[in-house]
Order: structure tokens, then C-alpha cells, then sequence
């Protein structure tokens, strides 16, 4: 049990604890909304700051761990989680948010000695595995905050909290699982086989010595590798992805997917092939202009009537009951051409696929139950990446690896584009969401199965940088879904650029290998065979 399992318990626990923490606020920003001062561009900034403090700290901790060894990193950055934490039951408004999330967000450092930890423990042959299994349970800390932060919540109404108070008070819950498990980590665990970080340091030094005249480990440092910050780009389109999914799918599922008629159709645009037809635009023009939120709108994109409006100005209200002769009528759209409007014909359409108006398909509940399918597919397909990849390592040498990242990259992008276009059906959009997550999962083990090869002696920086690039990437996917109002086609997009970075395993070297046959060196096989 110790020091093996117990090392390998500790690394992935103590992630997992890390990883609810981090995203603790997510599954309750439909409550948090309801009862400050925020807006909604406030909670997409919260969310991208909050993946985004932690690209500073992975490259940080990584030459720590090298110095002091990922047993104390990691009780240390648990120990500091702890208080950004805590504080957040004292959120008030949206800068406030902001801040403190950027704050926790450093905790998601924890991945890097999670990683490190692990690679120190266990042999090449399985190592692939053991850091998919310790990381991928970890992550599954992003899916249960999605039922756990809740139902924490649940518990305190039922004990007579007030709503408005009950998310505050369940913020101290992870907060106390931060210091409990950084104790657990410090005390409990060891660094690697020979105890403690000094030991193994101290038995290198004196096996250095027996063999002062072997030769010395090759290569640039893995910093000055081209193929680390390939993976770096490729770890921001799976790790990254799933980060991003993590703060917006709770709000997508509940915002997105409505019951039949009634998404919102709040304007016709000039988007080509998608017209669908003046009737329907006159009637949604009627509603707008009849409706009680009429009056001082700036959402009016055309307007009909004989005199042509000002370009961008809401269109004068009519009463309850209003009629206008549609055969008698002239529609203006709004464009950037100087001279204002245009008239019919030209390619109108509603804003297709826009946020539910009326009835939503889910609660707030279910949709955040559902949002954490997408993390709790960590439970086992991060570790089956890791084990495909040590697999194939097998029977094919190292380009195995390499094969089993490119298919699993291009695995996620056909997934998130499909995904993408999914409407209002929850039961596809649930196998689709599972599909999609167990790629993500899956190219997260498989990086992981690369990483330690990069150069052993690096391990922690390697993993360091790496592992910032899904940080950096999920900032990337965080800023689109901030920009861009239709989020489906921000998941189309993603999918697009998430096949195009699988294929950058074509030119990728790793441990001497590439993944085309008759392009590497000579694999050590009693290593692999």
C-alpha cells in the first residue's frame, strides 16, 4: 500500500478536492444571479479568469516540484486553495467574483504534482496509466461539484437557510476539504518509492557517481522542446475544452434548450440562406412592437411602415391589437451601408437557435445534474486513454502513443461539432454530450502518457507547461463564448480547430519516435516488448 498506492491515492484525491473547489461556483451561478449585483459578461469574465490565474501557477510550481518534490507542492497550493475559497461566501457582486475566482483558480495548479507525483512512482511501462487513472479521477472532481455543490446547498434550505444564504454557507464546505486534504497529503503519503523527495534526490546523486563516466541525459532542456509546446497546443484542445465546459454547460443546457416554441426569434438579419420568409418576420414584428418591453427597446433590427427610421433606432410602439396591412407594407432592414435600410427582398431570418424566452426544457437542477456527465465521464475514460496509449506503446514502440493522441484528438472535434447541433432534444443531447466528453477524457490521458518522456530529469517542468496549455486554451474557448452570443456555434468552431491540432501529431517526436513507420530510431524494446 504505501508507498505506491498510497502516493497514487493522494495525488488524485487530493486533485479531485482541488478540482470541486475550483469549479464550486459554476453549478450554483444560477442561483448566485438571482440574489447580486451581476451581469452576465461579469460571470463569463469570473470564468475566464478563473482557468486563466492558473497558466502563471502550473508554470510556476512545475521547477518547485523539481526542488522540493510534488508531496509539499501540493499541500501547500491545497493549504493556500483553501482561504480564496472560503472567502467566496462573501461574494457581493460581480468584481468581487472576479477576483476571488481568479484567486481559487491558482489551485488548479494541483494537476502539475498530481502528474508529477505519479510519473515519480511508477514504471514506464505503466505510467501512462497511472497518470490518466490519478488525473482523470481528479478531474471527476469537475462533475461531482455539479450535483455535489447543489445538493450542499439543498441541505442547508432544508435546514431553514434562506436561498440567498444557503450557496454562501456551502462555499465553506470545500473549503474545509482543501486543508484537511493538504494535511492528508503532507503528512500521510510519501513522494516515490525510496520516501521522501531528498531520498530519491540523494540516491541519483550517488548512482551519478558510480557511473561518472556514463553519458550524460541528452538534448536541449524541455522548455527549448519544439514538441512540448506542441503538446501544450494539443492539451489546450482537450484539458482546455473540458474546463470550459465545466463553467458554461450548466448555463447552456438551462438557457439553450427550451420547450417547443419558445426560443427567442427577437429579429430578422441579413445572413444569407437563412430566409425564412416576410410572413414570419412581420408577425414577430407585430409581437415586438405590441409588446410591453416595446418601449425604449434597442433590439430592433428592421421595421415596417411607409417613412424609413433612423438607422439602429427602435421602431415607434404600436397599442395591444395593432394591425398593419402586410401586402401595403414596406420592411426596413437595418445594414452598415450609410444610406440606412434596404427593402424587401433580401435574405431575412430569426436569430436562429437564440436563449429560451418561455418554458426551458430543464430545471436549474437538472441542468446542472446533467452538466456533470461531462465530468464524471472522468471515472473511466481518462484512464482508458492512458491505457490505450500504454497498449499500443506495446505492441508498437512510442509512435503507438502518438496514434492513440491524433485519434482521440480528432475523436473530440467530431463529437463537439455534432454536439453543436443538437437542438431542444435533451435525450441526444445527452449522448452526445457523453460521447463528446469521453474523447475529452480520453486525449487528456493520452497526453499524459507522453509527457514523462519528454525528458525524465524534467518531469515536473514538462508536466508544468503542459499542463498551463490547457489553462491557456481554456481561456481561448472562454473568450469566444464571452464574444460570440450563439453558443452553439462557438462549439462548432471549437470542433473545427480541436481536429486541426490532432493532426499536429504528424509532425511530433517524442522519446526519438514519430508515429509514421521508418521515421524514428531505434525504440529501446526491451522496454516496451
Amino acid at each position: 500500500m504505501r508507498p505506491y498506492m498510497r502516493g497514487f491515492h493522494g495525488a488524485w484525491i487530493s486533485f479531485f478536492v482541488a478540482f470541486l473547489g475550483w469549479f464550486a461556483f459554476a453549478p450554483l451561478m444560477t442561483t448566485v444571479r438571482d440574489h447580486i449585483d451581476i451581469t452576465k459578461d461579469e460571470i463569463g469574465t469570473a470564468g475566464i479568469v478563473s482557468v486563466g490565474s492558473t497558466i502563471f501557477t502550473r508554470f510556476l510550481v512545475g521547477p518547485l516540484i523539481d526542488i522540493y518534490g510534488p508531496r509539499r507542492v501540493m499541500a501547500g497550493l491545497l493549504w493556500y486553495g483553501s482561504i480564496p475559497v472560503a472567502l467566496g461566501a462573501f461574494v457581493t457582486n460581480g468584481t468581487y467574483l472576479i477576483i476571488v475566482r481568479g484567486f481559487i483558480g491558482a489551485a488548479g495548479a494541483t494537476f502539475v504534482p498530481c502528474q508529477a507525483w505519479t510519473s515519480l512512482l511508477f514504471a514506464p511501462r505503466i505510467v501512462g496509466t497511472a497518470n490518466a487513472f490519478s488525473a482523470g479521477w481528479g478531474n471527476l472532481g469537475g462533475g461531482v461539484t455539479q450535483i455535489f455543490m447543489p445538493a450542499v446547498m439543498a441541505m442547508f434550505i432544508a435546514f431553514g437557510v434562506p436561498e440567498k444564504n444557503a450557496w454562501r454557507v456551502s462555499m465553506f464546505v470545500p473549503a474545509l476539504m482543501f486543508f484537511a486534504c493538504g494535511c492528508f497529503a503532507y503528512f500521510g503519503c510519501d513522494d516515490c518509492p525510496q520516501g521522501k523527495y531528498e531520498d530519491l534526490k540523494k540516491e541519483e546523486r550517488n548512482k551519478a557517481t558510480r557511473k561518472a563516466g556514463a553519458p550524460a541525459e541528452s538534448g536541449p532542456h524541455v522548455a527549448l522542446n519544439y514538441n512540448t509546446w506542441l503538446l501544450f497546443i494539443q492539451y489546450a484542445h482537450c484539458f482546455g475544452v473540458e474546463l470550459v465546459v465545466n463553467n458554461v454547460m450548466s448555463l447552456y443546457l438551462y438557457d439553450w434548450f427550451c420547450v417547443n416554441d419558445t426560443q427567442a426569434a427577437s429579429f430578422c438579419q441579413i445572413k444569407g440562406n437563412y430566409d425564412l420568409g416576410k410572413a414570419d418576420c412581420i408577425a414577430k414584428e407585430l409581437e415586438l412592437r405590441t409588446g410591453a418591453d416595446c418601449v425604449g427597446a434597442d433590439f430592433h433590427k428592421f421595421c415596417m411602415g411607409d417613412i424609413k427610421p433612423d438607422l439602429f433606432e427602435p421602431c415607434v410602439c404600436l397599442d395591444a391589437g395593432a394591425y398593419i396591412d402586410a401586402s401595403n407594407t414596406t420592411m426596413w432592414v437595418e445594414t452598415n451601408d450609410p444610406n440606412g435600410g434596404v427593402t424587401w427582398p433580401a435574405d431575412y431570418n430569426y436569430e436562429r437557435d437564440a436563449m429560451c424566452t418561455g418554458e426551458r426544457s430543464l430545471s436549474k437542477t437538472a441542468a446542472s445534474t446533467i452538466a456533470a456527465l461531462f465530468g464524471l465521464a472522468n471515472l473511466f475514460a481518462r484512464g482508458f486513454g492512458g491505457y490505450t496509449s500504454d497498449i499500443l506503446y506495446r505492441k508498437m514502440g512510442f509512435r503507438g502513443r502518438h496514434w492513440a493522441q491524433m485519434l482521440a484528438l480528432v475523436g473530440i472535434g467530431i463529437m463537439c461539432m455534432i454536439f453543436s447541433t443538437v437542438k431542444n432534444n435533451i435525450p441526444l443531447g445527452i449522448i452526445c454530450l457523453v460521447g463528446f466528453s469521453m474523447f475529452v477524457q480520453a486525449a487528456e490521458g493520452t497526453t499524459y502518457g507522453m509527457v514523462p518522456f519528454l525528458k525524465p530529469s524534467q518531469t515536473g517542468v514538462a508536466a508544468g507547461i503542459v499542463g498551463a496549455g490547457g489553462n491557456t486554451g481554456a481561456v481561448i474557448w472562454g473568450t469566444m463564448f464571452k464574444s460570440i452570443k450563439h453558443w452553439p456555434d462557438v462549439f462548432f468552431m471549437m470542433g473545427i480547430a480541436i481536429v486541426i491540432s490532432g493532426f499536429l501529431s504528424l509532425v511530433m517526436e517524442v522519446h526519438g519516435s514519430r508515429i509514421t513507420p521508418g521515421c524514428s530510431k531505434d525504440d529501446n524494446e526491451e522496454e516496451w516488448k
